[in-house]
């Protein structure tokens, strides 16, 4: 199993909290992982698991990390074992932050590197609860399991055209009413660069005018997926595998890159990179 507790902050809304997932490998997942001699960074970005409950603040997708603490384990290692090796850690783990630290059966790693020292104590305490709160009544994720909205998008001249598709308009009118008539979006190349390069993932900012819903009530009918001409996935929110790994040298945030095509694509800001970027970070 795979454990994660992210403190963070949406770009759009300001909103801060700390958000939960627990992930299960399954027999398939677990034996392509080394238990012996675990790479904690290696199973977030190759075999992070299925998402079965999360505990969250904060909408999911495009946040900036501001702490977090992973925790993998085999699936099945109980909440006792896992609580009670981050007690007897917790004090390497502050003095390792960034770095995994093996306790019997767990791995953990602990960044809080934006804190001043003397918050750090009870910043892990706070992700500790957090984790020990989604342990202990595992909730399974509301919109997961929904369809998510499709949104497609084209080229123009000078940007791109953003429309949703009929089915998913017929979603929408039917969750807000018969009246709402679905718009087309359009943003210059110019324009959405600025816009992420300032203030993150352009999708849930132009969700309101484009699908008549904030990103939060997106959430309820599953989120939305943006797809191309020809059916292949531009983006994504929020992210359905995984939770983001390693360190994006464009906009400079932890934990925001996932799979793409051909290496990571940060869900912040859509940069692709084609390594994790941690060198750059270790530098910093």
């Amino acid at each position: 199993m795979l454990l994660t507790a992210q403190r963070v902050r949406s770009p759009w809304s300001r909103k801060e909290g700390i958000n939960a997932f627990l992930f299960h490998h399954g027999a398939e997942s677990a034996a392509r992982i080394d238990w012996a001699t675990p790479d904690l960074e290696r199973v977030l970005q190759e075999e992070p698991g299925e998402l079965v409950a999360e505990l969250v603040d904060v909408v999911p997708g495009g946040n900036a990390v501001e702490s977090y603490l992973d925790v993998l384990a085999p699936d099945g290692t109980s909440k006792q074992v896992i609580l009670a090796e981050l007690s007897r850690t917790t004090p390497e783990l502050i003095l390792r932050l960034g770095s995994q630290v093996r306790a019997g059966p767990v791995t953990l790693r602990l960044d809080a590197r934006h804190l001043p020292a003397s918050e750090r104590v009870a910043e892990i305490q706070a992700l500790k609860e957090r984790l020990a709160a989604l342990l202990a009544a595992p909730t399974p994720t509301f919109w997961h399991d929904k369809p998510p909205l499709v949104v497609r998008a084209g080229r123009t001249e000078e940007g791109w055209r953003y429309y949703l598709e009929d089915a998913s308009a017929m979603r929408v009118r039917d969750f807000i009413g018969e009246d709402w008539n679905p718009p087309s979006v359009t943003v210059n190349d110019d324009v959405k660069a600025d816009f992420q390069a300032s203030d993150g993932d352009l999708l849930p900012q132009v969700l309101p005018t484009l699908v008549g819903l904030s990103a939060e009530s997106a959430l309820l009918l599953g989120g939305v997926v943006v797809r191309g001409v020809g059916g292949e996935l531009l983006n994504e929110w929020p992210a359905r595998v995984g939770v983001g790994i390693g360190y994006c040298l464009n906009c400079h945030r932890h934990h925001t890159l996932v799979s793409a095509d051909h290496g990571l694509r940060c869900s912040n800001c859509e940069h692709q990179q084609v390594n994790d970027g941690l060198w750059v970070a270790t530098l910093t």
